[in-house]
């Protein structure tokens, strides 16, 4: 059982293309947050001007996001995560009017929550991304749904992401600061409702030893076998790119500093930038079969990633333990938690296309300024009023509240209602 979300191939460009439209990406790094037990955030590495483009994120269309993100009622899941909906879905965009997940593919998805109610309050917002390269007319925001999550199996183009937003800043940011976006009163409510709930991972994560505490303090490396049955495993800090020795058979012991590529001395100046970017690149699940008495070195078995496959890459002799880290299992984490917080961040009212909401009406389901004909059923009629009364937007004609507004004929009794004029 491996859940998560296919790969998105992002659509290929020219270089004539990115040198006309592309964009720098190195705009943000992660660490840290400055927030207590928010993990990582995300960090400018330039300095930005009010209203300048931090970054910007191609976004993956799931059109049925509630129902996509469900995790599938499998009974070795449920014995590892009693969460609802996948990880996933906290780093997402939607909206409570619509069925519709936006997912950003870049790093600046891991920007965490900023609030004016607090001192870390938001220094970024959202906006659409506009592609300069086609018509107006044919930008995919004012199109319906069916244009941008349309989807055939036999055809890869059809995967491609087709929709970006921009990280836009609200005030001057310097280099070193942490972004913060505001996700909304929606999403807080959401998650003071879980806390009022006992739903805080917070509260149980202490009886579990984590493989960032244990880490931290430094433990001990010890036997794999001592640790699987805690939720735990190891990961080998090596070479980001390590190659399986040619051929299908069995793998011979090698000495650890027989390989000099074990060395970041060694790694080229691509491999240096890519660790310096992504850490993780380079920790490869490992098994410890044996240590040193002088517990300094350790012999490990090196498995490809993922690691479901467990298939062997390399076996080593005089690992230092230094290099061995201590990772939490699938779904063990404290973000996986019985009953973690799962919600996605809202895009605000003011810039998501009505054509993407569920009660989204056109003409056809209105028939606005038709003289009626025939004889009208009045229950017919009241569900219609009705109906037009819940329109979130624009004009449409139904009877006046005004008592006595005109005479009693169905022509003057019908008046022009404005729903929602700012949108």
């Amino acid at each position: 059982y491996f859940l998560g979300s296919a790969r998105c191939r992002l659509l290929e460009r020219s270089l004539d293309w990115l040198q006309s439209y592309g964009e720098c990406l190195d705009t943000i790094t992660t660490k840290p947050s400055t927030i207590p037990d928010a993990g990582h955030g995300a960090f400018a590495t330039w300095k930005f001007q009010e209203g300048d483009v931090v970054s910007s994120a191609p976004l993956v269309v799931i059109s049925h996001g509630p129902s996509a993100m469900t995790v599938p009622f499998k009974a070795e899941v449920q014995m590892e995560s009693n969460c609802t909906h996948q990880l996933l879905t906290n780093y997402c965009f939607g909206h409570d009017g619509s069925d519709v997940l936006l997912c950003p593919t870049t790093q600046a998805a891991i920007m965490n929550h900023g609030t004016f109610r607090s001192e870390k309050e938001p220094n970024v917002a959202i906006q659409w991304q506009v592609d300069y390269s086609i018509p107006e007319k044919d930008q995919l925001i004012l199109k319906g749904l069916d244009d941008i999550a349309k989807i055939n199996p036999k055809d890869l183009q059809s995967y491609e992401t087709k929709l970006a937003i921009e990280y836009v800043a609200l005030r001057d940011i310097e280099p070193g600061e942490e972004l913060l976006l505001g996700y909304g009163l929606t999403w807080e409510r959401a998650l003071q409702e879980h806390l009022n709930h006992g739903y805080s991972s917070a509260f149980t994560s202490h009886e579990v030893a984590t493989a960032k505490t244990l880490n931290e303090e430094k433990q001990p490396i010890t036997l794999s076998s001592n640790i699987q049955s805690h939720g735990l495993f190891f990961a080998c800090e090596l070479y980001p790119n390590v190659q399986p020795v040619p051929g299908d058979v069995d793998l011979d012991w090698e000495d650890f500093y027989s390989d000099e590529f074990n060395m970041q001395s060694s790694w080229p100046w691509e491999a240096l930038q890519w660790y310096h970017l992504n850490d993780a690149a380079s920790l490869y699940p490992c098994i410890v079969e044996h240590i040193d008495h002088s517990k300094v070195v350790a012999h490990v078995e090196v498995y490809d990633k993922p690691l479901i496959l467990w298939k062997v890459l390399r076996k080593f002799r005089n690992v230092p333990v230094d290099r061995i880290h201590y990772m939490d299992s699938l779904y063990r984490s404290d973000m996986h938690l019985q009953w973690a917080f799962r919600h996605f961040l809202p895009i605000p009212d003011g810039i998501f296309p009505l054509r993407w909401r569920r009660d989204y009406r056109t003409r056809h389901d209105y028939p606005l300024g038709r003289q009626p004909t025939g004889e009208v059923n009045d229950k017919d009629q009241e569900l219609y009023e009705e109906a037009l009364r819940k329109a979130k937007c624009g004009a449409y004609l139904a009877k006046s509240n005004i008592p006595n507004a005109g005479k009693p004929s169905r022509a003057n009794t019908f008046r022009t209602w404005l729903r929602n004029p700012f949108s």
